[in-house]
């Protein structure tokens, strides 16, 4: 695939997530649904159990012809035609280069309809869709009364615009505001997309919304990575998170790292260490007084204990100092041995919680400040936290030391 067909593919699937957003705040009902990549590309389900299968299709550098939206029209037919007692509609919504300069009607009858649409050359035989799946005229009249067609859809940033408008009434919120609505609104639907299992690609209004009003909470995920490509999206990331020790206020900062089998200890010794020295404030001799000492906790998963043990081994022999809650060799955990800030006799850099009971218990236990940043491939942890909370999808712990 050449750049340009990617570039092409990729607006494709960002506007199709657009066209989702838009459907779903537009649902009339809190308890309708959308169906992401489910019958057709969103499946629009109201309470009342009547379908909607939306098409969307978007070529701003293909010309509309009837053989271009052909194929999607026979695909929708042999659905219809296995699914005749279903309550379904159907609509193909497309947007092409010469879009506003169409005519309309599309066809003027059955013949004509069946004529541009249902049948097609195929290795220089021609073919009838109708009669493949053997269906009559009367067949194809009703399934004409469940179509709607739309080839004049809107233009990528046009339908932007207006979802931006529908996400400023929806929650009454600035402009600026709603920009970051609409990065969640898109990095929850392309979640949704990307799930095997159909039942978890369905997402109601309701959830929807509040999923995109929790505030503390923000996404960036691997669509957005696609748009940017990786060294811009690390980019874009690292400017947004600006992890600098100018003016770095003296919070409580987690770092939740799913870590891959791809690096190695020493690889993922370098990438704590690149963290700790950027959002640690350790005392020294030369500053004994102030009392807003901080450094970051790290809670890691995807991996073993025993690497997790090696790691410890290898910070502690670049005598890095590092903390886990633990006062002895056999004493239970305690959360508020874990949140000593450093002083001049411990120094410590690493803040560790083994386990995701250490993590929660310490979150519990703190009065300051809490930001959460987490770092996954798969899928994020399934727990809310109702701090601060950065959930940034990364194609390896590798690349997290490029947005740090």
């Amino acid at each position: 695939m050449s750049t340009r067909d990617a570039v092409a593919t990729i607006k494709g699937y960002q506007y199709q997530f657009n066209q989702s957003i838009l459907e779903i705040l537009n649902l009339d009902s809190l308890s309708d649904t959308i169906t992401v990549e489910g019958i057709e590309d969103i499946d629009i389900t109201r309470n009342t159990g009547e379908v909607l299968a939306i098409q969307s299709k978007y070529y701003e550098g293909t010309n509309y012809t009837p053989s271009v939206i052909g194929k999607p029209l026979r695909l929708m037919l042999q659905y219809f035609s296995e699914n005749k007692g279903k309550d379904v509609k159907y609509k193909l919504y497309g947007h092409y280069s010469n879009s506003s300069e169409i005519s309309l009607p599309l066809y003027d009858n059955l013949d004509d309809f069946k004529t541009k649409f249902l049948e097609y050359t195929e290795k220089g035989d021609k073919k009838e869709e109708y009669k493949n799946l053997d269906l009559t005229d009367r067949d194809l009249l009703f399934f004409l009364e469940k179509l709607e067609i739309d080839v004049r859809a809107k233009e990528f940033s046009v339908l932007e615009k207006e979802i931006s408008k529908k996400i400023i009434a929806t929650f009454s919120c600035r402009q600026d505001e709603a920009r970051d609505y609409l990065d969640k609104a898109k990095a929850t639907i392309s979640e949704l997309a990307i799930r095997k299992d159909k039942k978890e690609r369905i997402i109601s209004k309701k959830n929807f919304i509040e999923i995109l009003k929790r505030k503390n909470e923000k996404l960036y995920n691997i669509w957005q990575m696609e748009v940017f490509n990786n060294e811009s999206y690390e980019k874009r990331i690292k400017k947004e998170l600006c992890f600098s020790q100018l003016n770095l206020s003296p919070y409580e900062r987690f770092f939740l790292i799913e870590v891959d089998k791809a690096i190695t200890n020493v690889e993922l010794k370098a990438l704590l260490q690149e963290i700790a020295t950027k959002l640690s404030s350790i005392p020294s001799p030369s500053r004994r007084t102030r009392n807003d000492y901080f450094c970051p906790y790290f809670y890691l998963y995807g991996f073993s204990k025993e690497r997790l043990l090696e790691l410890k081994k290898l910070l502690d022999s670049d005598n890095e100092s590092f903390i886990d809650g633990y006062k002895y060799y056999g004493s239970s955990f305690d959360a508020n041995f874990l949140i000593r800030k450093p002083t001049i006799d411990y120094p410590f850099k690493y803040k560790f919680c083994n386990t995701i009971d250490n993590l929660k218990q310490v979150l519990n236990s703190i009065e300051a400040t809490r930001e959460i940043f987490e770092f996954y491939q798969n899928d994020t942890l399934p727990v809310e936290f109702e701090h601060k909370h950065k959930k940034i999808r990364v194609q390896s712990t590798k690349s997290i030391i490029n947005m740090i």
